[in-house]
């Protein structure tokens, strides 16, 4: 097998530092034509490894566990991110729109909660699936009630939508939450009991636009 251009044989486990993916595939693949240059010849024999050429031969497998454990952490690490980009496009926007992750609605002021709320529902792929008449409702509610403005933003996305189906769907559904779902309705609570002075023995909202 011909070398690729530009691909120098590591020689030891610091030669894999800083490398990219692809350089770390192309580094097994020189790798293992070299190991199979030392263990067979040509015409398929099992070669016998003088002392010096098994030293050479385990730290090349040595070198190649390492690059294949390395891609296999990136390779799982990129699926994990893969899982919920929404989630990830949610909280670029709320960074633009200057709500952070997590923080607390009933500190906002009536007209940022106001106007965080609009934003949500300018959203395209959050209020897809509501009519113009009844986005417009929501609007003029949302406009007319803080309240109303601080439930949309902690009860419209993705995570809260869905551990509320799970619970009103399926018995036992709590036990069925992610901790993103968790978080939600944690969030939720947190509001329904700062906004309304009650304890946590309550149920969880319906989201805004499913009551709509």
């Amino acid at each position: 097998m011909t070398e690729p251009e530009g691909t120098a044989i590591p020689n030891t486990l610091e030669d894999l530092r800083g490398r990219t993916p692809d350089e770390l595939r192309e580094m097994i693949e020189v790798l293992d034509a070299h190991l199979r240059s030392l263990h067979q010849e040509d015409n398929g024999e099992l070669r016998h490894l003088d002392p010096d050429e098994q030293k050479a031969f385990s730290a090349g497998l040595e070198i190649r566990e390492k690059a294949m454990a390395m891609l296999d952490e990136h390779r799982r690490v990129s699926d994990i991110f893969r899982r919920r980009p929404e989630s990830v496009k949610r909280v670029y926007a709320n960074l633009r729109e200057g709500l952070s992750p997590g923080q607390d609605v009933t500190r906002l002021s009536t007209s940022e909660a106001r106007d965080h709320a609009l934003r949500t529902l300018d959203d395209r792929s959050a209020s897809s699936h509501l009519r113009p008449e009844e986005k417009d409702e929501v609007e003029r509610q949302v406009r007319r009630n803080t309240d109303i403005a601080r439930r949309v933003l902690v009860t419209e996305n993705e995570e809260y939508r869905n551990a509320w189906l799970k619970l009103v769907t399926r018995p036992g559904g709590a036990m069925y939450l992610t901790d993103e779902e968790r978080n939600a309705m944690r969030a939720f609570d947190e509001y329904r009991v700062a906004s309304e002075g009650t304890t946590t023995a309550g149920g969880f909202g319906i989201p805004v636009k499913l009551a709509a």
